[in-house]
C-alpha cells in the first residue's frame, strides 16, 4: 500500500473527526491515544524478547565455558535475567561456603553445601526468577486493559454518534441535507470500526507476550536446575 493509498483509507474517518462534536472529538482522540500505547508495548516488548532470546545463548554457552561452577561471569549482558540469575545463585553459594568455612575446624579440609544451604540457594533462585518476571511482565497488562477498554469507547461513541442523529431528527432535520445528522452518523461508525481495529491487534499482542513470558519462566527454572545441577558435581571450595 502507498502512502497515497494510505491516507486515502484514513479520510473516512477524518471527515468523521471534523463532523463531530466536541464529545465525539474526545472520543476519538482517545481511541487514537490507545492504539498508540498499544503499538508502543506491543513493538517495545517484541523488541525486548528479541533481545532476550539472543543474549540467553551467550549466557548458557559462557557458563558451559566455566571450568568452576562458581566462576565469575565476564558477559557482557549485565541486564540479562539469566544472567542476573547466574549471579545471585553465585553470590549465594559463595556467601554459604564462605560462613560455612569460617565455622569449619581446623582439621577439616573441605567445605560443603550442606541440605539447608541448597535450600537456600534455590529459594534466592526463585527470587531472582521471581524479580526478572516482574521486570518482563511491566507494562503488559496495560495490553489487557486496551481490549476491554477501546470497544467499550467505540460503542460510547456509536451511542453518542446515534443520539446526536436522533435528536437532529426530532428537530425535523432531513438527514440527506443536515450536516450533524450526516456527522453524528458518521461518528457511531468510525469510533465503532476504530474500537475493534485497537482491541483486535492489542488482543493479539496479549496473547503473544503471555506465551513469551511463559516459555521464559520456563527457560529460566530449566537454566538454574542446569547451573545447579553442575554445581552440586562439586559443591567443594
Amino acid at each position: 500500500m502507498n502512502l497515497f493509498s494510505y491516507f486515502t483509507s484514513l479520510r473516512p474517518f477524518i471527515i468523521a473527526f471534523k463532523q463531530s462534536d466536541l464529545f465525539g472529538k474526545l472520543i476519538m482522540l482517545a481511541l487514537v491515544a490507545l492504539s498508540l500505547i498499544c503499538w508502543l508495548i506491543i513493538l517495545q516488548k517484541n523488541k525486548e524478547f528479541k533481545v532476550l532470546i539472543a543474549e540467553q545463548k551467550k549466557v548458557v554457552d559462557e557458563t558451559l565455558k566455566q571450568k568452576n561452577p562458581l566462576g565469575s561471569y565476564e558477559g557482557k549482558e549485565k541486564n540479562n535475567p539469566f544472567y542476573q540469575l547466574y549471579f545471585n545463585y553465585r553470590q549465594k553459594s559463595l556467601d554459604l561456603l564462605n560462613k560455612n568455612k569460617f565455622f569449619a575446624s581446623e582439621t577439616s579440609k573441605s567445605v560443603y553445601l550442606s541440605q539447608t544451604d541448597l535450600q537456600m540457594v534455590e529459594d534466592a533462585a526463585v527470587l531472582s526468577i521471581n524479580e526478572s518476571m516482574k521486570k518482563l511482565e511491566k507494562n503488559i497488562s496495560i495490553l489487557s486493559t486496551i481490549t476491554t477498554l477501546a470497544p467499550f469507547l467505540g460503542l460510547l461513541g456509536t451511542v453518542w454518534g446515534i443520539l446526536m442523529t436522533f435528536t437532529e431528527l426530532s428537530n425535523g432535520a432531513q438527514a440527506a441535507q443536515n450536516s450533524a445528522v450526516i456527522g453524528g452518523l458518521s461518528m457511531a461508525l468510525a469510533t465503532t470500526v476504530m474500537g475493534l481495529v485497537i482491541a483486535i491487534p492489542s488482543l493479539i499482542g496479549f496473547n503473544q507476550l503471555k506465551e513469551n513470558l511463559k516459555n521464559t519462566h520456563s527457560d529460566l527454572d530449566n537454566y538454574f536446575f542446569f547451573v545447579f545441577w553442575l554445581a552440586n558435581q562439586d559443591k567443594q571450595i
